[in-house]
């Protein structure tokens, strides 16, 4: 069973006055939240955690997981590789007046899409390469509307999710296990560390309703065309803020219950641009515009940049500030040995593996439903390289030739190395240029000099012309 977000068919308008809130908009937030604050069914204001729905059948890693990920873990941070699922929903015809999408209002959202698309990416593009978000956008159906018996944008609820994901081949009683598969499946085809889906929904003819919320850690979010009374022009504010949730941050602003003690995200970050205090008291927050707070800007439509402890719930601390997060500034472990070594052939050979390293998880946001809770990492290994006494650095090759993987087995053969000592260094290096420890090596050849051997060859040939003269 998921808890549900007390204020998804409260218009988010409300806010946006001056600073202050609407009277209307603020009696209808106590109305609907308070039946679920008396039971203690309390969860952040659209932004929803999920309890009891079982992570996806057959929930092993996968090679196009991060590492140690289990299926669940979906969107654990923004960073890497990402595969936005959209599908949009709408009535089979069934219900009178329920919203169909048009050609045109379809090209708008994907317009708005983009814009949010570009926003997350930007968010990180200052970071190392390895750690920057790439965003690849699936539109489920070729972007045609995928139907269903009710009228999604009726009410706020789920019960159309299962009719949608039917059709596309999951079939589970359980609306989080379908969508769950459904973008592990994404994931997995299109190559890509992390996978979410956006349902949206039409409601700009009729306006039934209007919200927007999402699942923290995913599976999903969903809004409709005109969310939360942002109109459509601003969709890809609201879509820029839910994804916000999708990467385990939470809400900021008053009406959501949080408060600046709470925490969220791998990193479990304080909330600390929230506009209640640990007391639950009404606090300025010390970034007033904020995404998490209140989207972006009205008028211009652009979002507004996360508050730093968002940034941190996100996964983008970065402490030492070289451009790598903290969760990707890890080190790898290089181990080895040169137990096959030939000192009379020359021969060193080295045999060993290399292996990344994980940041450790310390997300509170609900576990076992979209997050595992495992250490995980998107770094893979990028190269290794080995130096012969002091010279200059020799790449080789993985045993699979190619480096790409989590761990890579190593070997590499330095042939009739001269008589004499020598020393061997190998080091490698992960996916955002962090290097491993060094393996230092010395060793022996015994081949003979080919001085010796030719002083050798010469005695010997002047002993036999020496015999051959005695005997005639």
């Amino acid at each position: 069973m998921a808890i549900y977000s007390c204020d998804a068919k409260v218009s988010r308008r409300g806010y946006l006055r001056n600073g202050t809130w609407d009277f209307v908009t603020l009696i209808a937030f106590v109305v609907v939240c308070q039946s679920a604050f008396a039971t203690g069914l309390y969860a952040p204001v659209e932004a929803i955690s999920g309890e009891g729905s079982a992570p996806a059948a057959g929930n092993a890693p996968t090679p196009n997981l991060p590492r140690n990920a289990q299926v669940m873990d979906q969107s654990a941070y923004a960073m890497g590789s990402m595969t936005w699922n959209v599908i949009f929903v709408q009535n089979n015809g069934s219900v009178a007046g329920a919203e169909t999408w048009s050609p045109s209002e379809i090209s708008s959202l994907q317009t708005e899409i983009t814009q949010a698309k570009s926003y997350w990416e930007g968010l990180t593009s200052g970071f190392h390469p390895g750690a920057q978000l790439s965003i690849n956008i699936n539109y489920v159906n070729g972007a045609s509307p995928m139907t269903t018996s009710l009228d999604p944008t009726a009410s706020q609820s789920e019960g159309w999710v299962n009719h949608v994901m039917a059709p596309l081949g999951y079939t589970s009683t359980d609306r989080f296990t379908n969508v769950r598969n459904f973008n592990q499946a994404q994931r997995v085809a299109a190559n890509t560390h992390w996978s979410t889906t956006i349902f949206a929904l039409d409601n700009t003819d009729n306006y039934k309703s209007s919200y927007a919320y999402a699942y923290f850690g995913g599976p999903f979010t969903i809004l409709t065309r005109d969310p939360a009374g942002w109109q459509p022009q601003n969709f890809n504010m609201v879509l820029a803020h839910e994804m916000g949730h999708i990467f385990n941050a939470l809400d900021e602003y008053q009406a959501s219950g949080v408060r600046n003690t709470q925490r969220g995200g791998y990193l479990n970050g304080l909330t600390l641009n929230a506009e209640l205090d640990g007391a639950g008291n009404p606090v300025v927050p010390p970034q007033p515009n904020a995404l998490m707070l209140n989207n972006g800007n009205f008028v211009t439509g652009i979002p507004y940049a996360p508050h730093p402890s968002a940034s941190v719930n996100f996964g983008h601390r970065d402490t030492d500030n070289d451009t790598i997060p903290d969760i990707l500034d890890t080190f790898p472990t290089l181990t080895g040995n040169d137990s096959s070594s030939n000192a009379a052939t020359g021969n060193f050979v080295f045999s060993g593996s290399i292996s990344v390293n994980d940041y450790n998880n310390s997300n509170p946001l609900n576990v076992g439903f979209s997050n595992s809770q495992s250490d995980m990492t998107i770094n893979t290994i990028a190269s290794m390289s080995y130096t012969l006494d002091g010279g200059l650095p020799v790449p080789f090759p993985a045993v699979d030739g190619t480096y790409d993987d989590y761990t890579e087995l190593l070997s590499f053969t330095i042939p009739s190395l001269s008589a004499g000592n020598h020393t061997i260094d190998v080091i490698g290096t992960n996916s955002v240029g962090n290097s491993s420890n060094l393996l230092q090596f010395s060793f022996t050849s015994t081949v003979p000099e080919p001085s010796t051997l030719l002083l050798a060859v010469v005695g010997l040939a002047s002993l036999l012309r020496c015999q051959r003269r005695h005997l005639s």
